[in-house]
């Protein structure tokens, strides 16, 4: 039972980050220290250590294409609908 519970998680988590980078919802990425920067969510990397952004709105400026470490990120908010 636990391996077809691993298995579903996988897939679902899968089927999510496909569906992520089909979509490129709008995101706000709430960074360390209270920081919010909004972006386009794009995909990440095959292990989760980096999502990739598109038109990332911070304090300091506007960047058309970035990477941010997952690390630094608290939580991401989008919204995304899934079929």
């Amino acid at each position: 039972m636990e391996t077809e519970t691993r298995a579903r998680l996988k897939e679902d988590s899968l089927r999510f980050w496909l569906a992520v980078s089909e979509k490129k919802p709008d995101a706000v990425f709430h960074m360390h220290k209270g920081t919010a920067v909004h972006g386009i969510l794009t995909g990440t990397d095959a292990i989760g250590a980096h999502c990739n952004v598109s038109s990332l709105k911070t304090p300091i400026g506007t960047y058309p294409l970035t990477t941010l470490r997952t690390s630094d990120i608290d939580s991401i908010q989008i919204r995304i609908q899934l079929e």
